[in-house]
């Protein structure tokens, strides 16, 4: 690979790991990182700085980070993105010298994260293990020891897990205990009810307070429904179930009161449907998360609906 590219690949690879482990981002910006991290070569610079901030001490004198700082701090060389990259250019070398410098300040996880109404973000935890929280959601991690627990008070969050047999990985949402088998899985919370999907390898989901007489392991597709000890497995379509991850909700046959709750999470502009007939018209489609306005307007051509917009409120309602 030229020099030049190497080079490139690796001051933007920079530039996300501030934007994705620094502070909470929209759910178009993740999935700009996800197409950039398409290229092989993004993908390598990318995990570089990744691996290399997991190793800890041993940054201080490593000479491929120091390489890479001064890549990063030297990085000024005109290009299509040479006017962002200028803007960002002091934000990147400084993460880049902390990486170098100030290993024991720094983290690349924080004990509480938390995102906003349209927001998204992507962390990475002290043991590697990637998380990415939807919309509206708060999770509360607890490292210690020979213990890796995560709380999630509310929202969604997904999370690859980094296996380490001498360490399970657990998820408390609500009264659910979910014990991660080396997976990938989504945990949701909706005021009393959980749900968990499994997309690859195995989890384990008890009860807390000993309300089962069972503790189900979830096979790929899996997803688990509790609610005050009512209990629905069911299989669904992981892609359908995760495409949140990349800013898109995928309605099939959906009921509309359903969609258009999903659609709400994304929005302070919310929805409503002012004639309780629509409730169960079924809904089939892809949309944007966060984009009120255009699923709104879509529904109402497909259905033939009167809409009225009324500051933060958009209605729905038959015609006439």
């Amino acid at each position: 690979m030229p020099e030049a590219n190497t080079s490139r690949s690796r001051s933007e690879a920079a530039l996300w790991f501030a934007e994705l482990k620094n502070r909470s981002i929209s759910v178009e910006r993740v999935a700009a990182f996800r197409k950039w991290r398409q290229d092989p070569a993004n993908r390598r610079a990318y995990d570089e700085i990744d691996g290399l901030w997991r190793s800890g001490d041993a940054l201080v004198d490593d000479p491929d980070m120091q390489r890479l700082a001064a890549d990063v701090l030297a990085s000024t060389s005109p290009s299509a993105m040479a006017r962002r990259r200028r803007r960002a250019a002091v934000g990147a070398g400084l993460l880049a010298a902390a990486i170098v410098l100030s290993v024991g300040v720094w983290r690349p996880w924080q004990p509480r994260l938390v995102t906003k109404v349209g927001e998204s973000r992507i962390a990475v935890l002290s043991d590697g293990s990637k998380v990415t929280l939807d919309t509206a959601t708060k999770i509360v991690v607890d490292f210690a020891g020979d213990r890796r627990r995560v709380t999630l008070s509310r929202g969604r969050a997904f999370f690859d897990v980094a296996h380490d047999k001498t360490r399970p990985f657990v998820v408390e949402a609500g009264n659910e205990r979910v014990e991660a088998l080396g997976t990938r899985f989504e945990v949701r919370k909706d005021g009393d009810q959980v749900q968990v999907s499994l997309m690859e390898g195995a989890v384990k989901v008890e009860n807390l307070h000993g309300d089962r007489a069972q503790s189900p392991v979830l096979a790929p597709g899996d997803q688990l429904a509790a609610t005050d000890g009512a209990v629905v497995r069911r299989k669904v379509d992981m892609q359908v179930q995760t495409s949140w991850r990349d800013g898109k909700l995928i309605f099939k046959e959906t009921p509309l009161q359903a969609a258009v709750g999903e659609v709400n999470r994304y929005s302070q502009q919310k929805v409503e449907l002012a004639d309780e007939g629509l409730e169960d018209v079924k809904v089939s489609g892809v949309f944007k998360t966060g984009d009120t306005a255009a699923f709104a307007s879509a529904i109402a051509t497909l259905y033939r609906l009167e809409l009225e917009a009324d500051g933060r409120t958009v209605r729905l309602r038959p015609r006439g």
